[in-house]
Formats: structure tokens, C-alpha cells, sequence
């Protein structure tokens, strides 16, 4: 489903649904089917093959299995940053109109006292909308 957007410019809007396209498509741990969680899952399983069969391979096989699950691991940190990336992209893109992407709002007690609470609006994560979720 479209989201409507009133406050932002066409182009704006094709990168807002793009980036939360790519969001959706790495996914969360656990998520299933996700990119992360495929990663995740090719982790345990070379640790837990390694763990009941490493002493029963020849060394080279116990080689290319840890040069294997080494990929896995630069592939989780590279989709761990790319997600990381993405989600400032969309801040940024997408600020929370009550909080304008802080997170926090403001409320003046005293010329010179403030207080701080999370905005109840986007759950304190800067997004219009709460947090970033499937479209």
C-alpha cells in the first residue's frame, strides 16, 4: 500500500519508499526470509557443523568451511552497515513532524528550565510514523 505524503516534494518520496523498500527487503534478526536472518542462520550453521564435525574433516576442509563462514560473517557486517546507513537516510528524509526527527519534545517549564520526553508520535525514533516498518 502508498503512503500519502503532503509535506515533501515527489522526488523525496520515490527515495523514501526505495529506502524503505531496501529496509524491509535486509530485514531485522529474526525476521524471516530477511537477508540479515539468512546470514544469521548460515552462521550457525557452519558453527554448529564445525563444532560436531571440525575433528573429522581433513584440514584443508576445515580450512575452506572457516574461510566460508569467515564471507558470512564480512557479509552480516557489511548488511549490518548498509541498515544502519539506510535508516539515517530515511531520518532524515522522513523527519517526525511533532519532533522534527529528535525523537524528544521540548517543554519549557521556566525562562531557564526545559524538560525532555520522548515523542509519543514517532516512539522516540525521529520517524514520521513510528518506526520504520513494511509498506
Amino acid at each position: 500500500m502508498a503512503t500519502v505524503y503532503t509535506h515533501i516534494n515527489p522526488l523525496q518520496k520515490r527515495a523514501i519508499n526505495y529506502f524503505r523498500q531496501r529496509v524491509n527487503e535486509i530485514g531485522e534478526r529474526g525476521k524471516i526470509g530477511s537477508e540479515l536472518d539468512e546470514l544469521l542462520r548460515k552462521q550457525e550453521f557452519f558453527h554448529a557443523f564445525m563444532t560436531s564435525h571440525g575433528d573429522g574433516l581433513r584440514s584443508w576442509e576445515r580450512e575452506y568451511i572457516r574461510d566460508q563462514a569467515g564471507e558470512v560473517v564480512t557479509a552480516i557486517n557489511s548488511v549490518d552497515a548498509e541498515l544502519t546507513t539506510l535508516k539515517s537516510i530515511l531520518k532524515s528524509l522522513n523527519p517526525c513532524p511533532d519532533c522534527g526527527g529528535h525523537g524528544e519534545l521540548r517543554t519549557i517549564v521556566d525562562h531557564d528550565y526545559s524538560t525532555y520526553a520522548k515523542c509519543e508520535a514517532c516512539d522516540g525514533d525521529g520517524v514520521e510514523g513510528g518506526a520504520i516498518t513494511a509498506y
